[in-house]
């Protein structure tokens, strides 16, 4: 399937790599952003290079400094939990405290709320996790109405709050399900739905790293991998999706990625 709307960033082209084992690739990425002025993106992911290397100890006596001069910098706080979570083990309720003490620090931004949602998610922490790429899409949205006017997602409407809200419920049952792991024997509009939440997040709300969750959840499920691989998703959506899907602008016109007006 296509992505090519939502720009990448240098958090999801450097977990590319890693995703493939290709951690010198990642480290020539990385070393023009590291050269100078280092920027929280860059940390949060040369952080994540290297607990996945197993330089945890390296990792942390670059990071805890950074913390220690910007106490609420919202990416070294991510760097932060990306060490922790590798040192120690974490109860749901200890892991849900670690990342609601990054969202404070977030200010309300698209980008951050997007990459706790991709730290929950890969994790298997899929209800909690999936409420911040719903977070980071409506924040988008408001955005875009307050600049243009136009373009407000049917899935924010008012009429959809009780779906929404009954589907991250619905979620619940993937919760623990990592890399590998098959989602076959789960519902099957339970995973299409999150797989439309993070897609639209990528082609409409420009956040990509809601793309390889979406990635991952299709490829482990044999009817939505085959129809990812043959760019046919539409019918899953409109099967399970149908009072989500679309776009209204101002002028009343339904359109959309997933319409055909």
């Amino acid at each position: 399937m296509n992505h090519e709307n939502g720009s990448e960033n240098l958090f999801t082209r450097v977990n590319e790599l890693l995703l493939t084992g290709e951690f010198a690739e990642a480290e020539q990425l990385l070393d023009e952003p590291l050269s100078g002025v280092s920027s929280g993106e860059a940390i949060l992911s040369w952080t994540r290079l290297k607990v996945l290397q197993g330089q945890t100890v390296t990792a942390a006596k670059r990071v805890w400094p950074l913390m220690e001069a910007c106490p609420t910098d919202p990416y070294y706080l991510l760097a932060a939990a990306e060490i922790m979570l590798e040192e120690s083990s974490f109860t749901p309720e200890g892991f849900t405290g670690l990342f609601d003490w990054v969202r404070q620090c977030a200010g309300g931004s698209p980008d951050v709320l997007a990459k706790i949602g991709f730290a929950a998610t890969m994790r298997g922490h899929w209800s909690y996790g999936m409420r911040f790429f719903l977070e980071a899409l409506r924040v988008k949205e408001e955005l875009k109405l307050k600049i243009t006017g136009t373009e407000v997602l049917i899935l924010f409407w008012k009429r959809n709050r009780a779906s929404l809200h009954s589907h991250l419920v619905d979620l619940e049952c993937v919760d623990g399900r990592l890399r590998g792991d098959t989602f076959d024997d789960l519902p099957l509009e339970v995973i299409v739905r999150t797989i439309y939440i993070l897609v639209t997040a990528k082609l409409e709300g420009g956040i990509p790293e809601a793309w390889p969750v979406a990635l991952r959840l299709a490829c482990n499920h044999r009817e939505i991998s085959k129809a990812w691989r043959e760019e046919n998703l539409v019918p899953l959506f409109s099967r399970f999706c149908f009072n989500w899907i679309g776009i209204e602008t101002t002028g009343g016109t339904r359109s959309g990625p997933w319409t055909s007006n």
